[in-house]
């Protein structure tokens, strides 16, 4: 089998981001291919074993940008182009499923699903489209595979396509947090837009939500000062502290992971607090729009993301950083202004 380009075209009228995910695909797949040597040689685990992860995770990332029916369609017309001779013919695979993985390989499997992701969203955080990496997760896979066993490799796509003409692939609805009850208008509008400019933000830059609650706290701080002045937030944020303190040994544990910070993860931290911070200063020039309204809709943003992924030992931690921050002069540049 043939190298495949880009099998993944969206609908749009631009053709310049077809032009970028061209350009940007060998770059991704010299990346991919580096990691996936690198993976067999420290762990041995076998190619047959190795592809499968690489396409499940190709199909999310397309299913992710596309959407499932796009998706669909396009491993539909990539199946036409394998079968369209007849040496190949789509009920010869009526039966075959993704190899059985060994108990023994069972964490390895997991450990390479775990890490390609993490190579992931260090791709996208260096700016590269996810339809560049997923064609050249895919372009890989079958590659490879097609000099292993062309059947296998077949196999595995007509396995994507059964999957996702099952469902398997349909993610189930997003659902975000949303503002406390009770919150009033302004606010929870306030919520509902810096809630969706972080999942943005987020996904466009490649990073977990460890790296951004921080920041997402000290927006809030610096909201906070505009109209308490600092001693009057250092108060609030310690009270904060002091009532999160009883509970924290009843609540369920799931601390972030210890994930590698790089220049790249902190140049990409620094981009979203910046563009969050700018976001908070926009909201203050309307003058019907509080500072008051802007921290709470941010503390409880931050309070409802780090409770969803994390725990409420980690919130702590968060606002008690600020309170150490607010102490040493690290806000003295915010002035009252409320």
């Amino acid at each position: 089998m043939a190298g495949f380009g880009s099998w993944f075209r969206k609908p749009a009228p631009e053709e310049s981001s077809q032009t970028i995910v061209k350009a940007q695909i060998p770059q991704a797949e010299t990346a991919v291919r580096d990691f996936i040597v690198g993976f067999k040689d420290r762990t041995n685990l076998h190619y047959v074993l190795i592809f499968p992860v690489v396409h499940r995770v190709a199909v999310k990332l397309f299913v992710e940008d596309f959407g499932v029916e796009v998706a669909l369609r396009q491993y539909q017309t990539l199946v036409s182009s394998l079968t369209s001779d007849g040496t190949i013919r789509e009920d010869q695979f009526r039966n075959f499923t993704w190899p059985e993985v060994a108990p023994d390989d069972a964490p390895r499997t997991k450990e390479l699903d775990e890490l390609l992701w993490r190579l992931v969203r260090e791709l996208v955080g260096q700016g590269l489209l996810k339809e560049a990496i997923a064609n050249a997760l895919l372009n890989t896979a079958i590659q490879a595979s097609a000099k292993m066993d062309g059947l296998i490799s077949a196999g595995f796509i007509l396995t994507v396509l059964k999957e996702l003409r099952d469902g398997v692939h349909t993610p189930p609805p997003e659902v975000r947090p949303e503002a406390a009850r009770g919150t009033d208008e302004v606010t929870a509008l306030i919520f509902n837009h810096m809630r969706d400019m972080a999942y943005l933000l987020k996904d466009r830059l490649g990073l977990e939500w460890q790296h951004l609650l921080p920041g997402m706290q000290s927006t809030s701080v610096i909201c906070c000062i505009k109209y308490r002045g600092r001693d009057g937030a250092l108060a609030l944020f310690q009270d904060q502290v002091q009532k999160l303190a009883p509970i924290l040994d009843q609540c369920p544990r799931n601390p972030p992971q210890q994930l590698p910070l790089t220049k790249l993860h902190l140049t990409n931290i620094s981009t979203f607090n910046d563009a969050f911070r700018k976001l908070a200063d926009d909201s203050l020039k309307n003058s019907d729009i509080h500072p008051l309204r802007v921290a709470h809709a941010l503390s409880m943003l931050t309070m409802e993301l780090a409770s969803k992924h994390y725990d409420m030992n980690y919130l702590s931690s968060i606002v008690s950083s600020c309170c150490t921050d607010i102490e040493q002069g690290k806000y003295n540049f915010v002035a009252k202004t409320h």
